[in-house]
Parts: C-alpha cells; sequence; structure tokens
C-alpha cells in the first residue's frame, strides 16, 4: 500500500494499547484517506499539540504513536497555524503524558 505508515514496538500489549487509543481517539479517522497536496493535520491534545503537514511528522512527534485530540483540513498551512494559535491562547490544547 502506497501510504502505509509502521511502527515497530517492544512488546504486543504495548502495541495493541497504542492502536487502541488511535482507534478510539480518531487518529485513524483522520489517515483514513490518501493524503492530498494541502493536507494539514492538527494536534490540539498530544504529545506536542500544532500543525503539522506530513503525517509521519504528525505521527511521531505530535501524537508519539498514540491517540489525542486531532483534526485534519485542506487548506494554506498559514491558516492552520492562526487557527491552532487561537486555541492555544485560549488554553484549548494540551500536551498529554
Amino acid at each position: 500500500y502506497e501510504h502505509k505508515l509502521a511502527k515497530k514496538f517492544t512488546n504486543l500489549a504495548q502495541a495493541d494499547a497504542y492502536y487502541q487509543e488511535c482507534l478510539t481517539s480518531g487518529v485513524f479517522d483522520v489517515l483514513q484517506h490518501p493524503p492530498v497536496e494541502d493536507e494539514v493535520l492538527l494536534v490540539v491534545k498530544g504529545a506536542k499539540p500544532g500543525v503539522y503537514t506530513k503525517r509521519l511528522t504528525f505521527l511521531i512527534e505530535g501524537l508519539a504513536w498514540r491517540g489525542g485530540v486531532v483534526m485534519s483540513a485542506i487548506g494554506p498551512r498559514a491558516r492552520a497555524d492562526i487557527q491552532f494559535r487561537r486555541w492555544e491562547v485560549a488554553g484549548q490544547t494540551e500536551v498529554l503524558p
């Protein structure tokens, strides 16, 4: 599959726990469709909240391969950055352990 992402885990229990987090938090829903050129991914709550334009960076840095509160949009990154800053100033973003 052209757009697959893979992660190695130390054991099956850890892999299953992370899978369940991603499933229940909606991360897989965001990644369900193939990536498009102007896709931006927003991590509202996660390991490193912010705006991402690459899915792998979104998973590795933004979520640390875990679940969180995420959104996707199509459009300029600058617009997503502005919206994210609004959420940040309003205290609506959160770093998860």
